[in-house]
């Protein structure tokens, strides 16, 4: 069990319902607040409106690829420092410069291991 997870806000960014539902409810099981969005929009929206610990986000979404949301968080001032953790199962070409360049934490290739994940989150937040 993960220390210091009380009031840790994650938000989940993935267009696949059922990978978030899943993802989500291990999430809140360790104790953590979750919030989900499930396109590129509503990731910035609810990035702005909550303000979360740390980001997980998709690569691939409908409306704001990966690379487009890294750039619209960094452009805020209050959403550019959220640490995000992108887990995808592609792997495009310019995809790690950009992650780079927007100094994304870490990378997960779906399917990712439980506790791989658990211990990237537990890195991001400093716990």
């Amino acid at each position: 069990m993960m220390t210091k997870t009380q009031n840790k806000k994650i938000l989940v960014a993935d267009d696949e319902e059922e990978f978030v539902a899943v993802l989500s409810e291990r999430l809140q099981q360790c104790g953590f607040d979750v919030s989900c969005a499930y396109d590129g929009a509503a990731t910035i929206e609810k990035a702005r409106a909550i303000l979360p610990d740390l980001i997980l986000l998709d690569w691939r979404m409908p409306y704001g690829k990966g690379s487009a949301v890294l750039e619209m968080l960094a452009e805020k001032e209050e959403t550019k420092n959220i640490p995000v953790v992108v887990i995808s199962g592609i792997d495009e070409t310019g995809m790690d410069e950009e992650m780079q360049r927007f100094k994304v934490k870490a990378r997960l290739y779906k399917p990712y291991q439980d506790k791989q994940l658990l211990d990237v989150i537990k890195e991001c937040l400093g716990d």
